[in-house]
Protein backbone atom coordinates (compact mmCIF):
# COMPACT_ATOMS: atom_id res chain seq x y z
CA UNK A 1 0.00 0.00 0.00
CA UNK A 2 1.16 3.74 -0.95
CA UNK A 3 1.41 6.38 1.89
CA UNK A 4 -1.49 8.42 -0.46
CA UNK A 5 -3.96 10.54 1.19
CA UNK A 6 -7.19 11.02 0.41
CA UNK A 7 -9.56 13.87 1.29
CA UNK A 8 -13.61 13.21 1.85
CA UNK A 9 -14.07 16.91 1.38
CA UNK A 10 -13.48 18.18 -2.31
CA UNK A 11 -13.07 21.48 -1.10
CA UNK A 12 -10.07 20.15 1.52
CA UNK A 13 -8.41 18.40 -1.32
CA UNK A 14 -7.93 21.98 -3.22
CA UNK A 15 -7.32 24.31 -0.76
CA UNK A 16 -4.46 21.85 0.20
CA UNK A 17 -3.35 21.52 -3.43
CA UNK A 18 -3.25 24.81 -3.54
CA UNK A 19 -0.81 24.96 -0.36
CA UNK A 20 1.72 22.51 -1.15
CA UNK A 21 1.42 23.33 -5.35
CA UNK A 22 0.67 20.08 -6.47
CA UNK A 23 -2.11 20.42 -9.02
CA UNK A 24 -2.51 17.18 -9.74
CA UNK A 25 -1.35 13.24 -9.23
CA UNK A 26 -1.60 11.49 -5.76
CA UNK A 27 -1.12 13.72 -2.43
CA UNK A 28 1.25 11.43 -0.57
CA UNK A 29 2.08 12.39 3.50
CA UNK A 30 5.22 13.73 2.33
CA UNK A 31 3.97 16.25 0.45
CA UNK A 32 1.80 17.50 3.74
CA UNK A 33 5.39 17.57 6.15
CA UNK A 34 5.42 21.44 4.95
CA UNK A 35 2.19 22.57 5.36
CA UNK A 36 1.97 24.50 8.35
CA UNK A 37 -0.86 26.98 7.64
CA UNK A 38 -4.43 26.32 5.93
CA UNK A 39 -7.26 28.74 5.19
CA UNK A 40 -10.60 26.81 4.84
CA UNK A 41 -12.89 29.94 5.32
CA UNK A 42 -16.57 29.44 4.36
CA UNK A 43 -16.05 26.35 2.16
CA UNK A 44 -19.37 24.56 3.00
CA UNK A 45 -17.09 21.89 4.72
CA UNK A 46 -18.70 19.15 6.61
CA UNK A 47 -16.14 16.45 6.90
CA UNK A 48 -12.53 16.85 7.82
CA UNK A 49 -11.35 13.25 6.91
CA UNK A 50 -7.89 13.51 5.69
CA UNK A 51 -6.78 16.71 7.81
CA UNK A 52 -5.12 14.03 11.05
CA UNK A 53 -2.52 13.57 7.76
CA UNK A 54 -1.67 17.02 7.98
CA UNK A 55 0.22 16.64 11.55
CA UNK A 56 2.71 19.88 10.80
CA UNK A 57 0.02 22.42 10.79
CA UNK A 58 0.30 25.41 13.36
CA UNK A 59 -2.42 27.87 12.11
CA UNK A 60 -5.93 26.57 10.69
CA UNK A 61 -8.83 28.58 9.82
CA UNK A 62 -12.17 26.60 9.53
CA UNK A 63 -14.15 29.31 10.12
CA UNK A 64 -17.90 29.55 8.50
CA UNK A 65 -18.05 25.85 7.66
CA UNK A 66 -21.15 23.20 8.45
CA UNK A 67 -18.50 21.12 10.79
CA UNK A 68 -19.80 19.19 14.15
CA UNK A 69 -17.68 16.28 14.59
CA UNK A 70 -13.92 17.49 15.00
CA UNK A 71 -12.23 13.87 15.82
CA UNK A 72 -10.01 13.89 13.09
CA UNK A 73 -8.52 17.01 14.77
CA UNK A 74 -7.46 15.37 18.09
CA UNK A 75 -3.66 15.03 16.64
CA UNK A 76 -3.06 17.89 15.37
CA UNK A 77 -1.25 18.89 18.58
CA UNK A 78 1.44 21.47 16.50
CA UNK A 79 -1.44 23.71 16.24
CA UNK A 80 -1.14 26.67 17.68
CA UNK A 81 -4.04 28.63 16.05
CA UNK A 82 -7.59 26.97 15.56
CA UNK A 83 -10.63 28.96 14.46
CA UNK A 84 -13.28 27.21 13.99
CA UNK A 85 -16.30 30.04 14.31
CA UNK A 86 -19.57 29.46 13.01
CA UNK A 87 -19.97 25.98 12.52
CA UNK A 88 -22.22 23.41 14.31
CA UNK A 89 -19.97 22.00 17.07
CA UNK A 90 -21.73 20.97 20.11
CA UNK A 91 -18.64 18.51 21.17
CA UNK A 92 -14.84 20.02 21.37
CA UNK A 93 -13.83 16.65 23.57
CA UNK A 94 -11.32 16.21 20.51
CA UNK A 95 -9.56 19.16 21.05
CA UNK A 96 -8.37 18.35 24.80
CA UNK A 97 -4.99 17.17 23.52
CA UNK A 98 -4.11 20.15 21.50
CA UNK A 99 -2.11 21.98 24.42
CA UNK A 100 -0.05 23.82 22.42
CA UNK A 101 -3.12 26.30 21.40
CA UNK A 102 -2.29 30.09 22.01
CA UNK A 103 -5.69 31.27 20.19
CA UNK A 104 -8.45 28.99 20.33
CA UNK A 105 -12.21 30.70 18.50
CA UNK A 106 -15.12 28.68 18.85
CA UNK A 107 -17.78 31.98 18.67
CA UNK A 108 -21.08 31.04 17.58
CA UNK A 109 -21.49 27.03 18.27
CA UNK A 110 -23.86 25.07 20.35
CA UNK A 111 -20.75 24.51 22.96
CA UNK A 112 -22.14 23.52 26.89
CA UNK A 113 -18.79 22.12 28.16
CA UNK A 114 -15.48 23.63 27.66
CA UNK A 115 -13.81 20.88 29.86
CA UNK A 116 -11.32 20.39 26.73
CA UNK A 117 -9.76 23.97 27.60
CA UNK A 118 -8.62 22.60 31.00
CA UNK A 119 -5.10 21.80 29.94
CA UNK A 120 -4.71 24.21 27.14
CA UNK A 121 -2.46 26.50 29.45
CA UNK A 122 -0.73 28.74 26.90
CA UNK A 123 -3.90 30.17 25.07
CA UNK A 124 -3.51 33.82 25.16
CA UNK A 125 -6.71 34.75 23.25
CA UNK A 126 -10.30 32.02 23.62
CA UNK A 127 -13.31 32.97 21.78
CA UNK A 128 -16.30 31.36 23.15
CA UNK A 129 -18.96 33.95 22.37
CA UNK A 130 -22.31 32.76 21.29
CA UNK A 131 -22.51 29.30 22.85
CA UNK A 132 -24.19 27.65 25.68
CA UNK A 133 -22.11 27.89 28.12
CA UNK A 134 -22.63 27.89 31.97
CA UNK A 135 -19.82 26.56 33.71
CA UNK A 136 -16.78 28.58 33.09
CA UNK A 137 -14.20 26.60 35.83
CA UNK A 138 -12.42 25.00 33.33
CA UNK A 139 -10.44 27.95 32.82
CA UNK A 140 -9.13 27.96 36.01
CA UNK A 141 -5.80 27.22 34.70
CA UNK A 142 -5.29 29.56 31.91
CA UNK A 143 -3.59 31.62 33.42
CA UNK A 144 -1.55 33.31 30.53
CA UNK A 145 -4.67 34.60 28.85
CA UNK A 146 -4.98 38.10 27.47
CA UNK A 147 -8.20 38.34 25.43
CA UNK A 148 -11.04 36.00 26.19
CA UNK A 149 -14.53 36.27 24.99
CA UNK A 150 -18.12 34.63 26.75
CA UNK A 151 -20.57 37.01 25.37
CA UNK A 152 -23.60 35.55 25.00
CA UNK A 153 -23.64 32.48 27.03
CA UNK A 154 -25.37 31.98 30.20
CA UNK A 155 -22.48 32.22 32.57
CA UNK A 156 -23.85 33.27 36.41
CA UNK A 157 -20.97 32.31 38.47
CA UNK A 158 -17.19 34.04 37.27
CA UNK A 159 -15.68 33.30 40.66
CA UNK A 160 -12.91 30.97 37.99
CA UNK A 161 -11.91 34.47 36.61
CA UNK A 162 -10.59 36.00 39.57
CA UNK A 163 -7.14 33.96 38.77
CA UNK A 164 -6.45 34.71 35.30
CA UNK A 165 -4.61 38.05 36.21
CA UNK A 166 -2.94 39.01 32.61
CA UNK A 167 -6.53 39.74 31.22
CA UNK A 168 -6.18 42.42 29.05
CA UNK A 169 -9.73 42.55 27.58
CA UNK A 170 -12.83 40.45 29.13
CA UNK A 171 -15.88 40.49 27.44
CA UNK A 172 -18.96 39.41 29.41
CA UNK A 173 -22.09 40.65 27.64
CA UNK A 174 -25.45 39.35 27.60
CA UNK A 175 -24.72 36.73 30.32
CA UNK A 176 -26.62 36.17 33.97
CA UNK A 177 -23.91 37.92 35.86
CA UNK A 178 -24.59 39.42 38.90
CA UNK A 179 -21.71 39.52 41.38
CA UNK A 180 -18.35 40.83 40.02
CA UNK A 181 -16.20 40.49 43.23
CA UNK A 182 -13.94 38.15 41.03
CA UNK A 183 -12.74 40.89 38.80
CA UNK A 184 -11.62 43.45 41.54
CA UNK A 185 -7.72 41.76 41.34
CA UNK A 186 -8.07 41.79 37.36
CA UNK A 187 -6.31 45.07 37.41
CA UNK A 188 -4.40 44.52 34.13
CA UNK A 189 -8.04 44.90 32.39
CA UNK A 190 -8.38 48.01 29.86
CA UNK A 191 -11.37 46.77 28.21
CA UNK A 192 -14.60 45.20 30.35
CA UNK A 193 -17.81 44.60 28.46
CA UNK A 194 -20.45 43.68 31.05
CA UNK A 195 -23.80 44.69 28.77
CA UNK A 196 -27.33 43.23 29.49
CA UNK A 197 -26.36 41.41 32.44
CA UNK A 198 -27.98 41.79 36.26
CA UNK A 199 -24.95 44.02 37.58
CA UNK A 200 -26.15 46.31 40.76
CA UNK A 201 -22.98 46.86 42.82
CA UNK A 202 -20.03 47.99 40.61
CA UNK A 203 -17.58 48.17 43.81
CA UNK A 204 -15.09 45.51 42.86
CA UNK A 205 -14.58 47.58 39.44
CA UNK A 206 -13.16 50.24 42.22
CA UNK A 207 -9.62 48.92 41.80
CA UNK A 208 -10.02 48.43 38.25
CA UNK A 209 -7.60 51.48 37.19
CA UNK A 210 -6.28 50.60 34.05
CA UNK A 211 -9.68 50.37 32.45
CA UNK A 212 -10.01 52.36 29.31
CA UNK A 213 -13.15 50.80 27.76
CA UNK A 214 -16.31 50.07 30.54
CA UNK A 215 -19.32 48.79 28.60
CA UNK A 216 -22.33 48.18 31.56
CA UNK A 217 -25.52 49.22 29.48
CA UNK A 218 -28.91 47.24 30.29
CA UNK A 219 -28.12 46.24 33.76
CA UNK A 220 -29.61 47.99 37.49
CA UNK A 221 -27.18 49.96 38.28
CA UNK A 222 -27.74 52.85 40.74
CA UNK A 223 -24.64 54.03 42.34
CA UNK A 224 -21.81 54.61 39.98
CA UNK A 225 -19.30 56.36 42.74
CA UNK A 226 -17.31 53.26 42.51
CA UNK A 227 -16.48 54.38 38.91
CA UNK A 228 -15.06 58.05 40.38
CA UNK A 229 -11.71 56.19 40.62
CA UNK A 230 -11.06 54.93 36.80
CA UNK A 231 -8.97 57.61 35.91
CA UNK A 232 -7.86 56.25 32.40
CA UNK A 233 -11.77 55.55 31.38
CA UNK A 234 -12.17 57.10 27.75
CA UNK A 235 -15.50 55.16 26.74
CA UNK A 236 -17.85 54.48 29.56
CA UNK A 237 -21.45 52.83 28.52
CA UNK A 238 -23.83 53.89 31.67
CA UNK A 239 -27.03 53.16 28.96
CA UNK A 240 -30.26 51.65 30.07
CA UNK A 241 -30.03 51.35 33.45
CA UNK A 242 -31.37 52.91 36.96
CA UNK A 243 -28.80 56.07 37.42
CA UNK A 244 -30.69 59.55 38.68
CA UNK A 245 -27.38 60.79 40.17
CA UNK A 246 -23.79 61.17 38.02
CA UNK A 247 -22.07 63.61 40.72
CA UNK A 248 -19.69 60.78 41.60
CA UNK A 249 -18.42 60.84 37.62
CA UNK A 250 -17.27 64.52 38.31
CA UNK A 251 -14.97 63.71 41.13
CA UNK A 252 -13.26 61.35 38.28
CA UNK A 253 -10.31 63.61 37.31
CA UNK A 254 -9.44 61.55 34.14
CA UNK A 255 -12.99 62.29 32.73
CA UNK A 256 -11.79 64.58 30.12
CA UNK A 257 -11.22 65.90 26.78
CA UNK A 258 -11.74 63.20 23.87
CA UNK A 259 -13.91 60.76 26.27
CA UNK A 260 -17.57 59.52 25.66
CA UNK A 261 -19.96 59.15 28.39
CA UNK A 262 -22.99 57.36 27.44
CA UNK A 263 -26.23 57.68 29.75
CA UNK A 264 -29.37 57.16 27.85
CA UNK A 265 -32.24 55.67 29.14
CA UNK A 266 -31.71 56.42 32.53
CA UNK A 267 -34.57 57.78 34.98
CA UNK A 268 -32.24 61.18 35.87
CA UNK A 269 -33.95 64.43 35.02
CA UNK A 270 -31.70 66.16 32.38
CA UNK A 271 -34.13 69.26 31.87
CA UNK A 272 -33.06 73.22 32.08
CA UNK A 273 -32.70 73.69 36.04
CA UNK A 274 -32.02 70.46 37.11
CA UNK A 275 -29.13 69.48 38.54
CA UNK A 276 -28.63 66.59 36.25
CA UNK A 277 -28.32 68.79 33.82
CA UNK A 278 -25.34 70.67 35.27
CA UNK A 279 -23.80 67.86 35.67
CA UNK A 280 -24.07 66.92 32.07
CA UNK A 281 -22.99 70.56 31.22
CA UNK A 282 -20.18 70.70 33.89
CA UNK A 283 -18.63 67.11 32.01
CA UNK A 284 -19.20 68.94 28.35
CA UNK A 285 -16.78 71.92 29.24
CA UNK A 286 -14.10 69.19 30.00
CA UNK A 287 -14.42 67.82 26.48
CA UNK A 288 -16.19 64.83 27.58
CA UNK A 289 -19.32 63.50 25.03
CA UNK A 290 -22.32 62.96 26.46
CA UNK A 291 -25.05 61.20 24.91
CA UNK A 292 -28.40 61.05 27.20
CA UNK A 293 -31.62 61.99 26.88
CA UNK A 294 -33.49 65.62 27.12
CA UNK A 295 -36.30 64.72 30.00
Amino acid sequence: SDDSVTFSDASIETAIRTAIQKPEGKIMEADLAGLTSLDLRSQNVVNLEGLQHCANLETLDLSGNRIADLAVLSGLIKLRQLNLSWNLIVDIHPLAALTNLELLWLAENYVVDIGAVADMTKLVDLVLRGNRVVDVRPLANLTQLVTLDLKYNQVADITTLAGLTNLDVLFLSGNAVSDLSALSGLIGLTGLYLTANRIVDLAPLSSLINLTILGLYKNQIVDVSPLSRLTKLQQLDLSDNLIENIAPLLIDPGLGQGDVLDITTNPMETGDGTIGKAHIDLLIQRGVSVLHDLI
